[in-house]
């Protein structure tokens, strides 16, 4: 992960079925602290991550853009990426408090 503007981000995803699923993006917008865009490529959606202060705590909003209703279908539905997306979140928060 290169977590600057114009930088890569590649991981691999490994499913329960044993296979792997390469995924690569480019970092559009950092500002620390406080926003994180990137444009994901195949499938290719627009991800925007907003970190807002909220007392001793940190809310994060994260929001996907697809280009059609049929991609976020596939996205969401086949790859079941909300799934993915909301343990992604409560690793991170373990992850923090631990």
């Amino acid at each position: 992960m290169d977590m600057v503007e114009g930088g890569e981000w590649l991981l691999t995803l490994y499913g329960p079925d044993g296979k792997h699923y390469p995924n690569k993006s480019i970092f559009k917008e950092i500002v620390p602290l406080k926003k994180i865009v990137f444009q994901h490529l195949n499938p290719n959606y627009l991800a925007t991550v907003v970190f807002e202060p909220k007392g001793n705590q940190t809310l994060m909003d994260w929001t996907s853009r697809f280009e059609t209703p049929e991609l976020y279908e596939i996205v969401i539905k086949t790859f079941k990426a909300d799934e993915g997306f909301r343990q992604n979140a409560e690793k991170l928060e373990n992850y923090l408090n631990g």
